[in-house]
């Protein structure tokens, strides 16, 4: 298989995952959404070296990407034998099947980073900015929507009372 080697790895500014824990010990012990894993960025399709999970931190109220290198050369070979549930970013099987990939990705995880993505209020801002995301996973440049989503919602000035012009919006009616 020709496999698309990504450009980036990891964005700038991403930390290595040790650090990202150690600068917050909320971090470690913190409850946890997860937003699947096996994220592609645009010009990975085909590369199974290169997944980026998505994580909620509830008590930091973070929105992190982990960028997650794997090296497959760890695994005995003989291990890589998995259904089509056992994909990352697929849907799973079996606890057994679920036991089974957990032990594999790990052995086979060679390098993590970590970037937030957002800051947000609540678990529910963090659902809202995140509709969606089951079918943006699959999408072969989905990770980009949910920057463009947090870059529109988060970091663009939204006046309540001020139009483009700077004047006030009619009452609706």
């Amino acid at each position: 298989m020709n496999q698309a080697v990504p450009v980036e790895a990891h964005p700038p500014g991403s930390i290595p995952v040790r650090d990202f824990y150690r600068q917050d010990s909320r971090r470690s012990t913190s409850r946890t959404l997860a937003y699947g894993s096996g994220w592609l960025q645009q010009g990975w399709t085909g590369d199974t070296t290169h997944m980026i999970d998505l994580y909620w931190l509830g008590a930091t109220h973070e929105l992190a990407a982990f960028y997650v290198r794997y090296d497959w050369s760890q695994v005995d070979p003989a291990e890589l034998t998995m259904s089509a549930s056992e994909i990352p970013g697929g849907d799973f099987g079996s606890g057994v099947e679920v036991g089974h990939l957990l032990r594999v990705l790990g052995e086979a995880s060679a390098e993590i980073y970590v970037e937030v993505l957002a800051q947000l209020d609540s678990a529910l801002q963090c659902h809202e900015l995140m509709f969606g995301w089951q079918w943006l996973q699959h999408h072969p440049d989905g990770f980009s929507h949910i920057r463009t989503r947090v870059r529109d919602r988060l970091y663009r000035p939204q006046p309540a009372s001020a139009g483009p012009t700077g004047a006030s919006r009619p009452a609706p009616g």
